[in-house]
This record gives C-alpha cells, structure tokens and sequence, in this order.
C-alpha cells in the first residue's frame, strides 16, 4: 500500500494520538500537530482518504478517526521504533533482592514490567506454570468500560497455564513477536507481543497482554530490557 507523505504523516499523527489520548482523532487536532501549515481541510480529506484504504475508522458518524486492525499492524511495521526505557529498567535492577530465588526474581521482574507497561504480563516460572499479573493495571483505560471484553480477559488469565504450549508455538527465540487482533489467539480485541527467555532449565515464556491501544514502542523496549535482565540471573 503507497501512501504520499503527506498521508504518511497524518497516518502517523492521527496513531499517535490516539494512542496518547485514547480519544478519536479529528482532522483540527491533526492539523494542529503537523510540523508544516496545513489546511483542516486537507487534513480533512487526507483522513478520509485513509479511512478509504482501510488503516483507520470513524467509531460514530460525528466522531474523529481511530486506528483499524490493519492500520495498527501499519504502523508497528512502518514506524516502530523502541523507545528509551534505561533508566527506568536500571531503577527496577537496582532493587533486585540479590537474596531472592530464581523464581521470586522472575515474578518480580514481571510485577515490575507490568507496572511499567500497564499491561498483564505473562512469565513462566517453571516448565509448567506461567505467573500473570497486572489485571489491575487495565482498568483505568477506556476499553476497560467493554465488561464483556475485561471478563474474557479475566478468564484467559484464569487458564494461563494451558495457553504456555501455544505461546511457545508463536514465539520466535531472540526476538519479540507482537500479534494484533485476529491474529492474537486469546482475544480479537487485545494486542499480545511473546518471546523467550533462557533460564538454567531451559527456555521460558514471557508474553504481555494489552488493548490495541498501547504504547508499542514503550513495551517493546520494555519487553527487550527485562527479557536481558532475566537471563541476566541464569
């Protein structure tokens, strides 16, 4: 799919806001954020010609525009960058307990991710169990008002055992994975990026759990820092 520049550049904007403000994005806000004078008109038409194409969607008539499923999967292939989480993860090693077990310092890697991302997080501590954590966390979002949505999420994280065979299926060694929607075999709904760990005993799960609305550059980099910092402990 070729977009101009200028619509990559409104493409772009109109993510980020959203991802920013959990608002849809309308082409006054748009215009008001490019870094050249443009027109709410052309933004107008820009938007509408993206809309077109399948990369964004008005949820009401009246309302601004928000990132489809493709147009997420754009944007994470088009722009994803790994944003700078050093010294946040510095601050969560220096406060490793270095007379912790292995398996206390992988839950409270995982406590610690969650609390950074603000999402559920998702780490095996043995080669049967995986430790979810960071239900709370969601909550504060707007998708969290969807009651349907939060209690499917409830349940996949009451069977997170059952679902290690199949993240491990997914994931890909040395890297991380992030699948969108339909792609993401716990809900259509939800955005999950996997990858593994290597501990002494061999190779674990971690996986993070959102809203389609997440700061991908954010958790990616985040999954990245802590994944080093798990084998850090092997």
């Amino acid at each position: 799919m070729r977009l101009t520049e200028r619509q990559k550049i409104v493409f772009r904007t109109a993510v980020e806001g959203h991802i920013s403000t959990g608002e849809p994005i309308g082409s006054e806000w748009v215009a008001g954020e490019l870094p050249e004078k443009v027109s709410s008109a052309t933004v107008r038409s820009e938007l509408f010609e993206l809309e077109r194409l399948g990369l964004l969607k008005q949820p009401h008539t009246s309302a601004g525009r928000v990132p489809t499923e493709d147009g997420y999967r754009a944007y994470i292939e088009t722009y994803l960058r790994p944003a700078e989480v050093d010294d946040e993860v510095e601050i969560v090693e220096h406060d490793m307990d270095s007379t912790a077990t292995p398996e206390e310092r992988v839950r409270h890697i995982a406590r610690e991710l969650s609390d950074l991302a603000g999402n559920i997080v998702m780490v095996g501590v043995d080669p049967r169990s995986l430790y979810a954590v960071g239900m709370g966390q969601m909550l504060g979002a707007p998708e969290a008002n969807n009651v349907e949505l939060m209690r499917h999420i409830s349940q996949a994280l009451d069977r997170a055992d059952d679902m290690m065979d199949g993240l491990f299926e997914i994931a890909v060694a040395g890297d991380v994975k992030i699948l969108i929607g339909k792609q993401n075999p716990i809900d259509e709904n939800l955005s999950l990026m996997v990858t593994t760990y290597a501990s002494s005993e061999g190779e674990r799960i971690m996986a993070l759990l959102g809203f389609m609305r997440m700061r991908y550059d954010r958790n990616i980099a985040l999954m990245q820092a802590m994944k080093r910092l798990l084998e850090s402990e092997i």
